[in-house]
């Protein structure tokens, strides 16, 4: 292929032509002779098949009759044909019956088959067959084989005329294509020496003949048309040469006029490193402002910090013309800065105030031009901004940014070095204020240990200062106990600070006077600088030793006061069992001592539940106005008997006219027992106890109980008011009581506002005294004609008028007996009838029967659980509006929620709080009482309070400060709060907030209470939820505010979930 690409187009156009006619002659010829020896074939095959018709006629009679012989002479009429080679005569099951075979042929083959065909062409033979049928009866076959050999020489004769033919054609066709390639070879000869004639003398104004206008004229039109394009080029490149050279010498003016302005701002950037290299911080801002100010002829320029998100600026610095400004702050928003802040890079040439018609600063100082730049931190993070603004157009010098951007980078640097210095000093002063705050001891030492740091609580644990340690060796103020020293772990003062780490040891401190203390050390190592240093964190332990023996001894004594009864209680009724019947006299005796073993058990209880209560904030407390002669009086009265029957005279001594006081009265009847029996405990037969009542200093009374007794010595007359604290040893002293009684007696005279001590020498007898508020304005008259409940505890009157009612029906579910007995015993001391059912069967079976007011429901329970039941009593359309309060073992947030939200009104945990279950059960019954919590700091102003309420068929929950009373709103969802007012309103905003913001009170009514009008306060109490102000004012106004601030109560059956506390 390569060659005939490379052979002239002349020489190609006559192959092409000769080629294509040589291919037409030889399909031509081919198909003539494939025609006729198709017509010769048909011929033959005619011609033969009607040889044979009539050999197979002539033949039927000899085949008919068997005769061989006639049969014979049929076949051989064919010797004059001399095309056939052989003959056959068959029988029907295509044996041969005579056959024929001209004469020098060779011995005859097989028969061809020819199967169902009726003719063949074989080989070089032709084969016919045709059945010899005689009146429809099949006799044979004849079957005829001649030979192809006349074909054959037609064929040779046909290829030899058309190879004559052919040849004689194709020559005269050659030497037609020679003359006639000259119309398709001559324009294109012709082109081509146009262009090399273009090529080698470059002339581009020589145009070809165009010769005609097919292709060929076509391509010497193209070929024209670019000529006269190069030229046209090659006339304008002459004059863009020419104009260059102008541009050049241009271009060369201007660089020397650029690098004489890139001489004066060096000369200006020179003057303002020179002006700022050298200082740091706010200098180096008011050095910035100031020289960037006269280099780039702007009469503002300012270095600010962003504030608020990009919200607020405020400047480092503000070179005004005149003087620096610090500390300016403006907003952002609407201001050129903003641009600045969001695209980096912002310049206004002139008309600055109209485009920020809303910018205060721009439109008061006149500002026209203006440039900024933001700064941002190695992070990317924008921090701050350097702006220039001006009162003309933008200054020719201000226009070159390069500047801007070079100072905005090292203003960058400054004013991120600058904050992460603000952090350092803030988490230096953070760190030093933990340290001097911390409660432990806190000593850093170096590798070899070298005091470093000594906090200040590590001072005061040594006994030295600070500049004392510092340089001294920690190990001489730490030593191993006396008894690892005994035991050769180490000598004392070889304490290695290595040995320490991993863990907390005890170990002994030794303090500046020589004295040693237990101490608990914990030591880590740290890694600064590649240098090795360790953080000692020591602690005294001497009060916590004093606690754990305090607890050993509160175990041992707790363990004898309830074993000792224990076993009188056990050993009475084992008497009683066996000689009760028996011997009856001996029944009151044991009994009696059950009776009161079974009391000194119950106190022992009360004392722990009492503390315990007092430890969760969980005593409720009622505090009213009382008579305080008729409380001692009713103490006195009941321990008169006892002191009569052990030789004790007991006298009462109440100062006349001594007015009410405000307090829980079952509560300081419980401090006055206490009292008045530890009197009759330690006083001997013949001795003497006196209960006295005075008024004590403004608004106080108070009350003594002076016995002559065995007194207590001075050291132990602050012990015994310490929890579990009693005189003498435990293991042999055995004092009576487990040490609990005082201090929670101390608790209950705190809580009211009181103090109490004791007054003692040892063998002459004790003065206990404590001190409660006086009711102000009051006398004993009235507090006895108008609260005399006061005189009796108020528990015991509460649950003879509990009794008397007959409550609702509530059916309690519970697996366990116990906890259905206590639950039954608290309501039906409320009044309610109870019904009890201990699986899920029976619950679902007493609700359908009994109707109750409500079920209480536990949860974990075999069989039917209270899930199924809850299910099973929502999907009843006769049960579902019965509330069910769920009480389980199971606590948290998550199983209160899934509880309501498969049905159940309110949710308890175990173990049971009875306030919270009665207040919960009134709630789902809606008993018609509003539950109104109190909180107010003013003793005094409560208890009147609550009384006035109560009095009107309100049920009160007092606290005395926010965080109390807002816990107290998410356990018992009040109707309403009252909050007084506190002498600090901080604490008081944050309890509306975390009151409104907590799904569970964000509804509940809030009444404030307030000194002075409520249009002076602050608007932020009243700005969200159900609020209202009032200033304390007449009890009546009050009431009435009370009576439309309450919400409603709920309807008789609870159709909304309610979640109680715990």
């Amino acid at each position: 292929m390569k060659r005939l690409r490379d052979i002239s187009i002349r020489s190609k156009l006559i192959l092409v032509i000769l080629s294509t006619s040589g291919l037409a002659l030889a399909i031509g010829s081919a198909a003539v002779i494939s025609y006729d020896i198709a017509a010769y074939k048909r011929s033959m095959v005619k011609e033969l098949a009607a040889q044979a018709g009539i050999i197979a006629a002539n033949s039927s009679a000899a085949l008919a009759f068997d005769d061989y012989q006639s049969a014979r002479d049929t076949l051989a009429a064919l010797e004059n044909e001399t095309r056939v080679h052989e003959a056959y005569l068959l029988s029907p099951d295509g044996k041969v019956f005579a056959a024929f075979q001209r004469a020098g042929r060779t011995g005859a083959g097989p028969v061809p088959d020819l199967g169902a065909r009726d003719h063949a062409f074989i080989g070089d033979h032709l084969v016919v067959k045709r059945p010899i049928v005689l009146d429809g009866e099949l006799l044979g076959y004849v079957v005829i084989s001649a030979g192809l050999d006349e074909l054959h020489q037609r064929i040779h004769s046909y290829v030899r005329t058309v190879a004559v033919v052919s040849l004689s054609a194709l020559l005269l066709v050659a030497l037609l294509a020679a003359w006639m390639q000259r119309l398709v070879s001559g324009p294109v000869l012709k082109l081509a020496e146009t262009a090399q004639q273009v090529a080698r003398e470059k002339r581009y104004d020589i145009r070809a003949e165009k010769l005609g206008d097919d292709e060929v004229g076509m391509l010497v039109d193209r070929f024209n048309a670019m000529l006269a394009e190069i030229e046209d080029r090659d006339a304008r490149l002459a004059r863009h040469r020419d104009e260059l050279e102008e541009q050049v010498q241009i271009r060369t003016a201007e660089l020397r006029r650029a690098t004489e302005r890139l001489q004066e701002s060096e000369a200006r950037l020179r003057a303002i490193v020179e002006g700022t290299s050298s200082t740091t911080g706010a200098e180096f801002f008011d050095a910035l402002t100031r020289t960037l100010s006269r280099t780039l002829g702007m009469r503002w320029v300012m270095v600010a910090e962003v504030l608020d998100e990009g919200r607020r600026a405020r400047a480092k610095a503000l070179w005004n013309g005149s003087e620096i400004v610090r500390g300016l702050v403006y907003d952002v928003p609407g201001t050129p800065c903003a641009r600045t802040l969001e695209e980096g890079l912002c310049v206004y040439e002139d008309g600055l105030m109209e485009a920020f018609p809303e910018d205060p600063m721009a439109q008061a100082w006149g500002v026209r031009s203006y440039a900024g730049h933001v700064l941002t931190d190695s992070n990317g993070r924008r921090i701050g901004l350097l702006v220039a603004f001006h009162d003309g157009p933008l200054p020719l010098a201000a226009r070159d940014m390069s500047l801007l951007r070079v100072f905005a980078s090292r203003a960058s640097v400054e004013l991120e070095r600058l904050a992460v210095e603000e952090e350092l000093f803030k988490s230096e002063a953070r760190t030093r204020a933990i340290l001097e705050s911390a409660a432990d001891g806190i000593i850093t030492t170096s590798a070899a240990g070298t005091i470093e740091t000594f906090n200040q609580a590590a001072e005061q644990l040594f006994g030295v200062t600070a500049s004392e340690a510092v340089g001294r060796p920690i190990a001489e103020f730490l030593r191993w106990p006396a008894k690892d020293s005994a035991a050769g772990e180490t000598e004392p003062g070889a304490v290695d600070l290595r040995e320490l780490l991993g863990g907390r040891h005890e170990l002994e401190g030794v303090r500046a006077d020589g004295s040693v203390f237990p101490m608990n050390i914990a030591v880590s190592e740290m890694l600064a600088g590649g240098h090795r240093a360790y953080t000692a964190i020591v602690r005294d332990i001497t009060r916590e030793r004093e606690l754990d023996q305090m607890k050993s001894d509160f175990i041992s004594t707790v363990s004898h006061e309830i074993r000792t009864p224990l076993a009188a209680i056990i050993s009475s009724a084992k008497i009683l069992l066996k000689n009760g019947e028996n011997k009856p006299h001996v029944t009151p005796k044991f009994a009696g001592i059950i009776v009161e073993e079974g009391r000194r058990l119950t106190r022992l209880i009360n004392d722990l539940l009492d503390l315990s209560k007092l430890d969760a904030g969980k005593i409720d407390w009622t505090v009213r106005e009382a008579d305080a002669a008729a409380l001692i009086e009713h103490v006195a009265s009941v321990v008169r008997g006892q002191a009569a029957e052990r030789g004790i005279a007991l006298n009462v001594e109440v100062e006349p006219d001594l007015p009410p006081v405000f307090i829980d009265s079952d509560r300081i009847v419980q401090v006055l027992t206490n009292l008045v029996g530890n009197a009759l405990k330690f006083t001997e037969a013949g001795g003497r106890i006196d209960i006295r009542a005075a008024r004590h200093g403004d608004g106080k009374v108070i009350v003594q109980v002076a016995d002559t007794g065995i007194g207590i010595a001075p050291e132990d007359q602050e012990k015994i008011f310490e929890r579990f604290k009693q005189i003498g040893n435990v293991l042999t002293d055995r004092p009576q009581g487990t040490g609990l009684g005082l201090p929670i007696c101390k608790e209950i005279v705190q809580y009211h506002g009181g103090k109490i001590w004791v007054e003692s020498e040892l063998g002459k007898g004790s003065t206990f005294s404590f001190t409660i508020p006086a009711a102000h304005g009051a006398t004993a008259t009235d507090a006895a004609n108008g609260s005399g409940e006061a005189k009796v505890p108020a528990a015991v009157q509460a649950q003879s008028e509990q009794q008397a009612k007959q409550g609702p029906k509530i059916l309690v579910v519970d697996d366990d007996a116990a906890t259905r007995q206590v639950i039954r015993y608290l309501l039906e001391d409320e009044g309610f009838r109870v019904l009890e059912a201990s699986c899920g069967e029976d619950a679902l079976e007493m609700a359908r029967v009994e109707d109750p007011a409500l079920i209480t429901l536990d949860v974990m329970m075999p069989g039917v659980s209270g899930w199924d039941v809850l299910r099973a009593l929502r999907e009843d359309a006769a049960l579902a509006k019965i509330p069910v309060l769920l009480v389980s073992v199971l606590a948290g947030r998550q199983h209160s929620e899934h509880a309501l939200k498969l049905g159940a009104n309110a949710v308890l945990s175990k173990p049971i709080d009875e306030t919270e279950l009665l207040l919960t059960v009134r709630r789902l019954l809606g008993d018609g009482e509003h539950d109104v919590l109190v909180i107010d700091p003013d003793l005094a102003e409560s208890a009147m309070l609550k009384t006035k309420l109560a009095r009107h068929g309100y049920s009160v929950v007092q606290a005395f400060d926010v965080r109390t009373g807002l816990e107290f709103a998410r356990r018992y969802q009040p109707d309403l709060i009252i909050l007084g007012p506190e002498r600090g309103s901080t604490s008081a905003k944050q309890f509306v907030r975390e009151l409104r913001e907590d799904a569970v009170t964000a509804e509940v009514p809030l009444l404030l209470l307030l000194d002075e009008s409520p249009e002076r306060f602050d608007a932020v109490f009243f700005a969200a939820g159900d609020t209202e102000g009032a200033a304390r004012g007449p009890v009546d106004e009050l009431l009435a505010r009370v009576a439309r601030r309450c919400r409603p109560a709920p309807p008789a059956r609870a159709e909304r979930p309610v979640e109680a506390a715990g």
